[in-house]
């Protein structure tokens, strides 16, 4: 670095010879076009005869191919599937259990009719039973730490708080 202010002057030199000769580069390509432009308007001093112009004609219409109209084979007759054969004890054993089934589904929807919840399925009755328990202070607000991170629900409710409230990822 100390070279480059020690010799100053021979790098000035240098840059001035440099920057001539990419002057006079540019300058030749600028002369050598415009020799060509001159040439190119040069030729149009003749007077100018148009061509006949013609319309293009139209394609000939496109025919489709012809329709392959072969027959398809005819259908083989085969000869028809044997009966299936059912016992009359497998039929009254199966018109048994479709009884029984039955009863039970009304017993089923007797008890369901007759239960407080009746008008929640099954699994908004269970989401209600799930509410109210949350409603109910929990060791963490009634205690210690200690005692609410031994409840599996409230240590995965603890780490979610901690993701929301504490500081973002990229700052930690």
């Amino acid at each position: 670095m100390q070279w480059l202010f020690d010799n100053f002057q021979i790098l000035a030199v240098v840059f001035l010879i440099v920057g001539s000769l990419v002057k006079r580069f540019l300058e030749a390509k600028a002369e050598e076009r415009q020799a060509r432009e001159r040439m190119d308007t040069e030729g149009d001093d003749e007077a100018y005869e148009p061509e006949e112009w013609r319309m293009p004609e139209p394609p000939a219409p496109s025919v489709p191919p012809p329709l392959d109209r072969r027959m398809p084979p005819p259908i083989r007759q085969t000869a028809a599937p044997p009966p299936l054969r059912v016992d009359t004890a497998d039929v009254e054993l199966i018109l048994k259990r479709q009884q029984e089934m039955e009863e039970r589904l009304r017993q089923h929807k007797a008890a369901r009719a007759a239960s407080p919840k009746a008008n929640t399925t099954g699994g908004a009755a269970a989401t209600n039973d799930r509410v109210i328990k949350r409603a109910t202070p929990t060791a963490s607000t009634a205690g210690g730490v200690r005692s609410a991170l031994q409840s599996r629900s409230e240590t995965r409710r603890a780490l979610v708080l901690r993701e929301i409230l504490g500081p973002p990822l990229g700052l930690r």
